[in-house]
């Protein structure tokens, strides 16, 4: 199986994945597409679109979960995803990514959790964030309701309560990218172009020929722009994939959740 995923023809192993998971009595397994947000659907086969049916196996036993912002798609049976009810939970969040103990004791901490609404990609971010800085949670709540407010007055289109939250706790940690980092800030720009999947070193160094001199300096090897990237990984900005092979032929890919995607082409393509 491995060895055809690492070959060249990717309709190839497609294929072989889809026979194995059909195979009879071969039941104990979960396959995950996340992020799968631009379904190819009747009226709706713009460009960026695609149909996931091809890519499903063809049996009846297995489990298959497919993530989606999407309200229209209908495959299977749709579970919605709801914001955390237990404060607990929140700060476990806060308490797992800031590296921070002993959060149901502090009252800043609760207030903050309740300010992002119990979203969890919110609060990850922030957590994120607060493992980098010494502020206090208290510090960091006061640079939100201000980011908040900031927000609210530049982008009035942003109607969602949800979006606004995300968006400012993103604001924040931007901020701090633009004083560690002005190449992982500019890649960070120019993601805002690419799609949120598998961006690597040797993709971007296609576009060497007449760059600017901080995309050359950003590509000039895998140190330079790893260090780029980290900087990204560590505010919860962007993730490496889980799926490098580690054959030595390319660098690690990296790709960017796709509610922080929108945000980017929110912010750096309007």
């Amino acid at each position: 199986m491995w060895a055809v995923a690492e070959g060249s023809d990717l309709d190839e192993a497609a294929e072989a994945v889809r026979r194995w998971l059909s195979s009879a009595g071969n039941d104990r397994w979960l396959v995950i597409y996340d992020n799968y947000d631009t379904p190819k659907l009747p009226g709706h086969d713009g460009p960026g679109t695609f149909d996931i049916r091809p890519f499903l196996p063809e049996a009846d036993h297995g489990a298959i979960l497919i993530t989606t912002r999407s309200s229209q798609l209908q495959l299977g049976r749709p579970v919605a995803v709801k914001k955390l009810r237990d404060i607990e939970h929140s700060l476990e969040i806060l308490s797992q990514t800031s590296k921070r103990d002993g959060l149901s004791l502090d009252a800043d901490a609760r207030k903050l959790a309740d300010e992002l609404d119990e979203l969890p990609l919110a609060l990850a971010t922030a957590g994120a964030y607060l493992h980098l800085v010494p502020d206090s949670f208290a510090q960091y709540l006061q640079s939100y309701k201000e980011s908040w407010a900031q927000l609210q007055q530049d982008t009035p289109q942003l109607l969602s309560y949800e979006d606004r939250t995300l968006y400012t706790t993103w604001g924040i940690s931007l901020d701090h990218v633009k004083k560690q980092s002005s190449l992982a800030t500019k890649l960070l720009q120019l993601w805002a172009y690419f799609d949120n999947q598998d961006v690597w070193l040797q993709l971007l160094q296609e576009g060497r020929d007449k760059a600017p001199e901080w995309f050359c300096e950003l590509t000039r090897d895998r140190l330079m722009f790893n260090k780029a990237v980290r900087v990204l990984c560590d505010h919860a900005l962007v993730e490496a994939d889980a799926m490098f092979g580690g054959s030595g032929k390319e660098s690690r890919g990296y790709s960017m959740h796709g509610c922080v995607h929108a945000w980017t082409k929110h912010l750096f393509t309007a």
